[in-house]
């Protein structure tokens, strides 16, 4: 397995860095991105380490925030190939309040409707690949670490506290044991 991180929140060399993740990886002969970043910095550092977008196999969104989600209309631009897999609950409606003020930090506003095709939504632990796993989170009571964090998801007129049930891990199984991808770890 190669894992590459093409975005993260620092940087010590040529690579650019924002608020937000994006990794590359590269298992059993196949290619698999997580996450985006919040913008299309991932796909200019992918460039400069040679890495190919246009190659990935399979991509996953670990969480509905614009920090893992801003960059995928970059990367559909790059590949027209790979599915996307999230969580079933994933939509464009989180934000963070603080004093009446609400500010939007969900996935870009008509990612979803605009490449429909390409986000595969899921609601249970599946077996994208062989060997290769998403795991919805299943811990119950973080509405209140989301009330905390002023983090909250709008549906319909209501905001609600964010549980993060939108939130998913990924899980290679591999000959020295499981290696598991997740993003920021909220649930």
């Amino acid at each position: 397995m190669k894992m590459v991180v093409l975005v993260e929140n620092s940087s010590r060399c040529r690579l650019c860095a924002e608020h937000g993740l994006s990794v590359y990886i590269e298992y059993e002969g196949k290619t698999y991105l997580l996450d985006t970043g919040a913008t299309a910095l991932f796909a200019e550092n992918a460039k400069e380490l040679g890495i190919d977008l246009s190659k990935v196999d399979t991509a996953f969104l670990s969480h509905a925030h614009y920090d893992h989600s801003g960059g995928f209309e970059e990367f559909f631009k790059e590949n027209d190939k790979a599915a996307v897999y999230m969580q079933e609950t994933s939509a464009e409606n989180c934000f963070y309040r603080t004093e009446g003020k609400d500010k939007y930090i969900g996935i870009p506003q008509h990612l979803l409707e605009n490449y429909k095709e390409r986000f595969r939504p899921l609601n249970a632990v599946c077996e994208v690949e062989k060997g290769v796993w998403v795991v919805p989170h299943f811990t119950g009571g973080l509405d209140e670490m989301g009330r905390r964090a002023h983090m909250y998801r709008k549906i319909g007129e209501e905001f609600i506290a964010d549980d993060f049930a939108h939130e998913q891990s990924v899980v290679f199984e591999t000959g020295k044991g499981l290696v598991i991808f997740n993003s920021c770890s909220h649930g």
